[in-house]
Order: structure tokens, then C-alpha cells, then sequence
């Protein structure tokens, strides 16, 4: 039984998860993402909390796996280690750290064994499991397929090595998780001919109690914002296209309207490592020094409270999964201004507007529009309203999970070839 508990977790919350997952299949669930990609952090997460959504006698149970390459990331799983059945070192000596008091622990001396720990693995993000998933019972991830649409984003070696990897769960997967139809579009269309089963499922987030109990204000001046900011929440990948939105910012200083702009998120591109500093550049060039307020990867809490408190944040995105920051940004009832890729349009979030992607003069009308109506946040009604809807879509997402890890189990596992 879990009896431990971790300063991001109430005591409500702890109570909901129990004995997570007691009498459901068990999972074996790696982690997922890290400083550099908190997509990867935050859908793990949302797995998570879905399945602790379910009532207690239909939870999956979930036994986290740490491998050693995660050693010095582990403190960002923290969260969600009440909501887990127990943790499992991988190929890796048990570390007895305070954050695991309480949990059963559990050792493996290699990933192929996993399976006397437990009955599937998922997921397994695509680019990161090499053939693990052929002939066992492991449903692999693929959160987008961005290098089919942007291969300029990659080096030659990635690019190839993401169409063999491709190539080979077409040919000799069993059971492939999308998180949007876009994502499963593509995939459909450079491999018709693939048998492997898909399925989308649309992850959802659930907000922490404590994200609604800071002062967004005091966060705001902790920073040193304004009243009237804007927010952007994306790393400083080449495909977040933070440029339109910066050459946007200067055609609406040209028109005398300067709004600041603050940007959260890791400022490093592995594929791309002079990105930040010729973004920088850009900046200093278009005179947008004091208005772009680069606030790189801080405290996950502090971000949520300048999201409230925004005026309106906004997505540039040239490409996306299933975009955490457009989540986020519903469960809080906030304005969103959108660039108009299909993933995005998908999303819908209730208060979102779109502009053309990559177009920074059609990303600076919507704004110029849009501002004298913006105010400052949060909107009590609306944060209320969407944290009722988050609750169902959550629990959706934990059915949806649920039914079909249980499906591949029962029907797609046992399929003779």
C-alpha cells in the first residue's frame, strides 16, 4: 500500500489513488521525457492521474520502471509516485532515496524481463526502444510525425533513422498509440499497407489542487511582469516558432502597440544548438529587449500562475503531438491565440483563436484584435467551469486507456503473426 506522500500532492489526492491499481492488468510504465522535452514529463503524468481518476476497483496497475539514464531526472516524476502501485529499478541498483519511502521497489536486472513484473509495457516511446516492442506485449508511442512534414528541423542521420524506425513498427508492430488523428493520418499515409493496430487516444489534463492556490500576482511580480503580459510556454525548439511570434511583436510596435511578452521553457534545441542564441539576436535586432521577457524553465507551479494570470497565451507552433500548453491552457479557462495547424484545430480549445502558421502578419492582426478586449486573469467563472470539464475528460482519458491496454491483452497480443 502507498503511504508516502510528496509536497505536490494533497492529502485529498493521495486518499483517491489507494491502493492504485491493486486489481487492474499491470503496466509496466517507463519514464518518459526530461528537462529537455517536458511533453514527455507531463504525458506521463496525465497517464498516470487518469488511471487514478477510475474508481478504485477498475485502476490499471501501474508500476513505474526507472532506467539508469533517468537518475538525475527523478525528481520530476515525484508528483505522480502516490498515484503509481510501485517502482520498479530497471537494470539499475534500488536507490533509496526519501521519495520512495512508502512504495513497494522492486528490481529487474533487464528490460527484457520486465515481463515477470508485468503483463504490458506501455509506452514505449517510438524513437527511444529500438525492436523491444516486436514479440512482446509492448504498445508503442509516437506523440507526432514531425519528421515527415519538417525534415529541415533534423539532421540527415535523425531523419533516417526515424523512417527505419517507422518502417519497422509498420512491418512488425502490434499496437500503436497516437495521441491525435493527425498524428495517426500521417502515419496511415506513408504506410497504408502497415497491419498494426492504432489507436488514438487523446490524453487530458487534471490540475493539482495547489495549482489554484498561489496568488497569480505575487507570482507575476516575483518575476518582474507587468499587469498586461502576454505568455508563451514552449521550448526553444526551431518548431515552435518563436520567430513569427517575435517578428510579429515588432509589427505591432510599428504600430505603436507593445506588449510584453514572457517565455517559459528550456532554452536549449539538441538538434538545432545555435537556435536560442540567433533567436536572441532577433530579438536585439528588432528592438524587442524589454519587451520579450525570456524567463527560460522555472518552478512548474510559477508557470501555472503566470499562465493564469496572462492576458492571453499564445501557441506558434509550426508542428504538434497533441499540444500540452493548448491543454494547460483549457484547464485553466484561458484565452489562447493558436497558429492554425491541423493538431491545433483538432484541440479546440473553448476561448482559442488561430492565425496563419508561420505568417507573423497574420499572427499580429489577430493580436492587434484581440487586445483591447484581453484583461488580466484569472476568471474565477471560467477556471471553475473548465476544472469541472477537465474532471470528466481526464476520467474519459482513463477509460479510454484502460479498455484499450485490457483490448491488446485479450485480442491483439494473442494474434498468431
Amino acid at each position: 500500500m502507498i503511504v508516502g506522500m510528496t509536497a505536490d500532492m494533497t492529502a485529498g489526492e493521495a486518499g483517491e489513488a489507494g491502493e492504485a491499481g491493486a486489481v487492474g492488468i499491470r503496466v509496466a510504465v517507463p519514464l518518459v521525457g526530461g528537462p529537455d522535452w517536458m511533453g514527455g514529463v507531463i504525458y506521463l503524468q496525465n497517464v498516470v492521474r487518469a488511471n487514478a481518476a477510475l474508481p478504485e476497483a477498475e485502476r490499471l496497475d501501474i508500476r513505474l520502471v526507472i532506467f539508469p539514464h533517468w537518475r538525475s531526472f527523478l525528481s520530476l516524476f515525484e508528483p505522480i509516485l502516490p498515484l503509481v502501485s510501485s517502482v520498479i529499478f530497471c537494470e539499475m541498483e534500488i536507490l533509496r532515496l526519501p521519495m520512495f519511502d512508502g512504495l513497494k521497489v522492486g528490481h529487474c536486472p533487464a528490460r527484457e524481463r520486465i515481463f515477470e513484473h508485468a503483463d504490458i509495457f506501455f509506452p514505449l516511446e517510438a524513437n527511444s526502444g529500438g525492436d523491444f516492442f516486436v514479440d512482446r506485449p509492448v504498445a508503442v508511442w509516437i506523440p507526432d510525425l514531425q519528421h515527415l512534414h519538417y525534415p529541415e528541423f533534423f539532421t540527415p542521420d535523425d531523419v533516417l533513422h526515424r523512417n527505419e524506425v517507422c518502417r519497422r513498427i509498420a512491418e512488425l508492430g502490434r499496437l500503436l498509440i497516437f495521441s491525435s488523428e493527425s498524428a495517426c493520418k500521417d502515419f496511415d499515409a506513408h504506410f497504408p499497407q502497415s497491419r498494426v493496430e492504432r489507436r488514438v487516444l487523446r490524453f487530458a489534463t487534471r490540475a493539482p489542487e495547489q495549482w489554484f492556490a498561489p496568488d497569480p500576482d505575487q507570482v507575476r511580480r516575483k518575476f518582474g511582469l507587468p499587469e498586461r503580459y502576454l505568455m508563451c510556454c514552449n521550448q526553444f525548439w526551431k518548431h515552435k516558432d518563436h520567430g513569427t511570434l517575435v517578428r510579429a511583436l515588432a509589427l505591432l510596435k510599428a504600430r505603436g502597440l507593445e506588449p510584453v511578452l514572457a517565455c517559459t521553457g528550456h532554452p536549449d534545441d539538441p538538434r538545432a544548438p545555435g537556435y536560442f542564441a540567433a533567436l536572441r539576436e532577433q530579438i536585439s535586432a528588432l528592438g524587442l529587449n524589454t519587451q520579450v521577457r525570456i524567463l527560460g524553465l522555472i518552478d512548474r507551479v510559477d508557470q501555472i500562475q503566470l499562465v493564469r494570470g496572462a492576458l492571453c497565451v499564445v501557441q506558434p507552433s509550426l508542428f504538434e503531438g497533441w499540444s500540452t500548453v493548448v491543454e494547460d491552457t483549457r484547464l485553466l479557462g484561458q484565452d489562447m491565440l493558436l497558429s492554425d495547424i491541423d493538431v491545433h484545430v483538432e484541440q479546440a480549445p473553448p476561448h482559442g483563436r488561430y492565425f496563419r502558421h508561420g505568417d507573423p502578419q497574420s499572427l499580429a492582426d489577430e493580436l492587434r484584435a484581440m487586445l483591447p478586449e484581453l484583461a488580466p486573469g484569472p476568471d474565477p467563472e471560467r477556471e471553475e467551469r473548465a476544472r469541472q470539464e477537465a474532471v470528466q475528460a481526464t476520467e474519459a482519458f482513463g477509460w479510454a486507456l484502460k479498455r484499450t491496454l485490457e483490448d491488446a491483452l485479450a485480442n491483439i497480443f494473442t494474434r498468431q503473426g
